[in-house]
């Protein structure tokens, strides 16, 4: 049986920084219980979470009580406690997630910037809104009354260790701005409240991207052989790394292929597909593939249906691409995935 001495990784530590670390922590945690098949190995996970934190969660831990030391659903409910999300709060006490987007419309008649950057306000109606300082150094460039969204947040490939984030969807020809990858389907959403919320250790080879808020433990691709699709769709699942051999009836679940590039984007990378001569058909007329090289691609096909997402190979080719029946409900456009880090 894998034991947490058995698996030591330097960049999975937990120094009690605050909620969000707490929450990739945890994350990480899970993922590297998933690579050992230890996923279901809860004392497996306590005792390895426990050896990898630092400072001030160590010192929170050894005051724990010796019966949430012992239990992996008590230490998760109390390091939750301990470290709640990071959020804002408005005048009204409202909680607002760290991953909503925020709008705000300052009235025209209340605000004046002056040319040294610093807000001043004439006198307010009762009842009207002071608009923060931080918000009001980004209104020179917009007109008045115009909706001010926050910039989402860039993704900063010099940080190591764990990064947690949103998958967003930038279309080819502009429009439908505000999709992500939602966390239940792995379809398109404007909800950002849905996003897919996704966790990794940056690296230059090929890696797996873990699914934070939802029931799939990875993000995987459903690798169609070349009878049946050009596309293939962005599911979540839990499937092993075994080695690709493709059936002409059917596809296979990858995950170990994702990297995030150094703008942000999404980058997939797949096998070329070949005629396997040793393949043993079950049924009549069926044949086999396997990997004959790879080739990697930031392009996407989103299903304005509501279908699918799906990566394709880059291609100045403009003929229609082959698809199965699960993509037949076109037009599809071409888009990219940008990571979001929260």
């Amino acid at each position: 049986m894998a034991s947490a001495e058995e698996t030591p990784n330097a960049n999975i530590v937990f120094r009690g920084i605050d909620g969000n670390e707490c929450e990739a922590f945890i994350a990480a945690i899970r993922d590297r219980a998933f690579a050992q098949g230890m996923d279901e190995g809860d004392y497996w996970m306590l005792r390895y979470a426990t050896s990898r934190l630092r400072g001030k969660a160590m010192r929170w831990h050894a005051k724990l009580e010796p019966s949430l030391r012992k239990d992996w659903d008590l230490f998760l409910q109390a390091l939750f406690e301990e470290y709640p999300l990071v959020e804002d709060r408005d005048r009204g006490g409202i909680a607002t997630p760290a991953w909503t987007s925020t709008t705000f419309s300052p009235a025209s008649s209340t605000i004046t910037l002056p040319g040294n950057g610093h807000l001043s306000t004439t006198a307010q109606p009762a009842g009207a809104e002071v608009v923060p300082h931080r918000i009001a150094q980004s209104l020179r460039s917009l007109p008045l009354r115009s909706e001010l969204v926050p910039s989402p947040p860039v993704y900063d490939p010099s940080l190591s260790g764990f990064q947690m984030g949103r998958l967003r969807v930038l279309y080819e020809e502009g429009g439908q701005r505000f999709h992500y990858v939602s966390a239940s389907s792995k379809r398109a959403t404007s909800n950002i409240l849905e996003a897919l919320i996704v966790t990794f250790i940056p690296s230059s080879e090929p890696h797996q991207l873990g699914c934070f808020n939802c029931g799939d433990p990875k993000l995987c691709i459903n690798l169609y052989p070349p009878n049946l699709s050009e596309l293939h769709r962005l599911v979540g699942d839990s499937c092993s790394d075994k080695p690709v051999s493709v059936s002409s009836l059917r596809y296979q679940c990858i995950s170990n292929i994702w990297n995030i590039l150094h703008d942000g984007t999404l980058n997939v990378t797949l096998p070329e597909l070949v005629l396997d001569p040793n393949f043993k058909a079950y049924y009549e007329g069926e044949k086999g593939y396997i990997p004959s090289e790879y080739y990697s691609t930031t392009l996407v096909y989103v299903d304005i249906t509501g279908v699918s997402i799906s990566f394709a190979k880059d291609s100045d080719n403009s003929r229609p691409l082959r698809a199965t029946s699960t993509f037949s409900e076109l037009p599809i456009v071409c888009a990219r995935i940008v990571f979001e880090p929260l």
